[in-house]
């Protein structure tokens, strides 16, 4: 079972990969444009995009605070979570093709990890996160940004690779939970079921592990 959803990701990576480089609408030059009015006048920015550019940028440090605590042997799994912070799935999706599963914490908790691994880092993710998602919602306008999405590169991909760590990240839940010991189904599908806050609260709930 585990190889295929390694099979899946592999799969997944390589569509999402295809689909950007060659039936993503738009230009680059239109992706560069938006790009710089995100840093030079946000304000300028369609808030449901400004928000989901943020939250790309919360999902990869939530899926840091879980995938960091493995991967210490073998694959390692960290460049490819600090090539999230600017590829996203490109990069996470390639990790979960290639990796195999480690539900075991192995080594001992440096200042990274213990940060990491602390409710307050989790509390902190969840307040961005509905924070960003409260200003999209509530000032942004659905229609703009439909009409980005189907014209503007940049905001097109960043909505895939936005459903995708979305939709992807209960699967690593799974494996953090087996190495808390927390063996609860109900626990499990009350996360997973929850787009991203859901993610956010179990990063604030969960017990933290102890030193090998």
């Amino acid at each position: 079972m585990e190889f295929r959803w390694n099979r899946l990701f592999l799969v997944l990576w390589a569509i999402l990969l295809l689909y950007t480089l060659f039936l993503a609408p738009g230009s680059i030059n239109g992706s560069v444009e938006l790009l710089k009015d995100m840093f030079m006048d946000p304000g300028s920015v369609e808030p449901m995009v400004f928000a989901m550019f943020n939250l790309m940028g919360v999902l990869p440090a939530a899926y840091s605070a879980v995938l960091l605590f493995e991967g210490r042997t073998g694959l390692r799994s960290w460049p490819f979570v600090a090539g999230s912070f600017f590829a996203g799935a490109f990069s996470l999706l390639l990790y979960l093709g290639l990796r195999k599963p480690q539900r075991a914490f192995k080594g001992k908790k440096g200042p990274l990890l213990r940060i990491l691994d602390s409710r307050t880092y989790g509390i902190v993710l969840k307040l961005v996160g509905v924070s960003l998602i409260a200003y999209g919602l509530g000032a942004g306008n659905l229609s703009d940004f439909w009409e980005l999405f189907r014209t503007n590169m940049l905001v097109n991909v960043m909505t895939l690779d936005f459903l995708i760590l979305a939709a992807v990240f209960p699967h690593v839940i799974r494996d953090d939970m087996h190495r808390r010991g927390i063996g609860s189904s109900r626990a499990f599908w009350i996360y997973a079921l929850i787009p991203v806050l859901g993610p956010f609260s179990y990063l604030w709930t969960r017990p933290q592990l102890e030193n090998e």
